[in-house]
């Protein structure tokens, strides 16, 4: 097995296994999706649905069904990132947002 990790944010994480054959499988590539306010970020995702299945000083990861990410503690030099989530159903999903005011919590007045 072969880990890969690229220190500098956003992080990106690759695991590959030599296959029996000797080609190259690959397991998962996750994101480290950076959080200015860790805690905030958690609950946001809470909230949302997902689920934070282990999490310790600055470092989650974040569920959802067969997807995941690892949420990352990283207050300085966040620029730009965005991340893309594909859904069966974008109207269920707009309603979840609704029902748990999600955009109401965190307005900024």
């Amino acid at each position: 097995m072969l880990r890969f990790s690229h220190a500098g944010p956003p992080s990106l994480v690759l695991i590959l296994r030599v296959g029996p054959r000797g080609g190259l499988t690959t397991i998962e590539i996750k994101a480290f999706v950076p959080a200015k306010d860790f805690e905030l970020s958690k609950s946001f995702y809470r909230d949302l649905g997902f689920t934070v299945a282990w999490s310790s000083d600055g470092l989650a990861y974040i569920r959802h069904g067969n997807t995941s990410f690892l949420l990352q503690e990283f207050r300085d030099g966040i620029d730009n990132f965005m991340m893309h989530l594909l859904v069966q159903d974008v109207d269920a999903w707009w309603a979840h947002v609704q029902d748990q005011g999600i955009v109401a919590k965190r307005s900024r007045s």
